[in-house]
């Protein structure tokens, strides 16, 4: 327990440390730390345990991107809530409610997107309004992402299959970069974690190959990659 309140503070003074640039009229600049402070203050009162903070910066830090994690009684799995910020306009404040596997620290994204469309002087009401929506539905889509895991472990793939939607992954949908399909391919021959040879199996070594993805389309491209497992899985079932 006392570990995850270390880290979490330890987390906090890194996206405290960038430089919080002035607001305009026109912008309104929502600091990395109170939008994790918001996120986390909300997720805790619905959600038991102490959370899992993790969160990654562009190397000026003016892009963040995270999740915040909650454990549940599923032995592996947790509730996440997902989250992207900048200061520089590229990315409008993001919140997605998604899942986490503990054994592996892997993300998923299976929840609707919320967008803080206006950084005006309202801003930090309407990333509030967001929050609530994305934690109205997260336990409800995260028991969805359960009954999915199972379905996903039951369909056995081989060596070809899984190189086949790496390359759907990578050259049709552009989902996955060339170097993180070849991390993916890499996990998948030699796991580290999930040894099942099935969607599941696969799935998380996508996953993980997308840790160092940049925090302007993180939370968009697990979201797609979750979309498409999902897909794969619901017409492989049906062969």
């Amino acid at each position: 327990m006392n570990h995850l309140i270390k880290h979490f503070a330890l987390e906090m003074q890194k996206i405290s440390s960038p430089k919080t640039p002035e607001s305009t009229d026109t912008y309104t600049v929502i600091p990395h730390a109170q939008l994790v402070d918001t996120i986390k203050n909300k997720a805790s009162e619905r959600l038991d345990g102490i959370p899992f903070l993790s969160t990654t910066l562009t190397k000026d830090g003016g892009q963040m991107s995270g999740t915040l994690s909650f454990p549940v009684k599923n032995n592996h799995t947790g509730i996440a809530v997902a989250f992207a910020n900048s200061y520089n306009k590229r990315v409008k404040v993001l919140i997605a409610g998604g899942g986490y596997t503990w054994i592996c620290g892997n993300g998923s994204i299976f929840g609707d997107i919320t967008t803080a469309r206006k950084h005006t002087g309202s801003a930090m009401d309407v990333i509030c309004e967001n929050i609530d929506i994305v934690l109205d539905k997260v336990e409800e889509d995260y028991n969805g992402f359960i009954e999915k895991i199972k379905l996903m472990d039951e369909v056995s793939i081989n060596n070809l299959v899984a190189s086949r939607i790496l390359g759907e992954l990578r050259y049709n949908k552009s989902i996955l970069s060339e170097r993180e399909a070849a991390a993916a391919n890499r996990e998948w021959i030699r796991p580290t974690h999930f040894q099942e040879r099935s969607l599941w199996g696969l799935y998380n070594a996508c996953n993980g190959s997308l840790r160092s993805h940049h925090p302007t389309s993180s939370i968009h491209t697990h979201r797609r990659l979750y979309d498409h497992f999902s897909d794969t899985t619901d017409n492989m079932l049906k062969l």
